[in-house]
């Protein structure tokens, strides 16, 4: 272990209080009640907890807790300890509203302080991370006024930062 990580001690409150959050946020999955979730959820679960990772952050974790054979699940027992390393670690930082308004910012090659709703999904759709028409259509509906048809960057960058977590 090196020395910017930090160990997962069991008996720690702050360990104790992420367990029941992973756990808590599990369930809503664990559709059967057996401790098992659609692998394709694990992005929405972790995403519940507050953690966004990239697709290929995402795929990284996916593969530390899929069995040797591909099931198309992920067993509650393989995917707590990669959830709380990351959580304990913090290996995936949230951007600060500074960081979100200097991204926007950047895209918004007129300065117009917004960017609309089709330049968005064009720039989701083009990027290396590939969202779901789902995920996309999710994000304008919170990111786009419907009246104007705007992201108003700044306002959309204060709510992302300062999101609650579900669980």
């Amino acid at each position: 272990m090196d020395a910017t990580q930090v160990p997962v001690r069991v008996d720690d409150p702050a360990t104790k209080e992420h367990k029941r959050r992973i756990r808590d946020a599990f369930k809503v999955f664990d559709e059967e009640s057996n401790h098992v979730a659609d692998v394709r959820e694990v992005g929405t679960i972790m995403r519940s907890l507050g953690i966004n990772p990239t697709e290929k952050e995402l795929h990284g974790m996916l593969a530390q807790m899929e069995e040797d054979e591909p099931t198309g699940f992920v067993k509650y027992d393989k995917f707590e300890p990669v959830v709380l390393k990351c959580m304990a670690d913090n290996e995936i930082p949230t951007d600060s509203e500074e960081d979100l308004i200097r991204a926007f910012r950047a895209l918004d090659t007129e300065g117009k302080g917004y960017l609309t709703g089709d330049e968005l999904r064009e720039l989701l759709t083009k990027n290396e991370e590939h969202f779901s028409s789902d995920e996309i259509t999710e994000m304008l509906a919170y990111a786009v006024n419907p009246e104007t048809g705007h992201c108003i960057y700044t306002e959309y960058s204060e709510k992302c930062a300062n999101y609650a977590p579900l669980f």
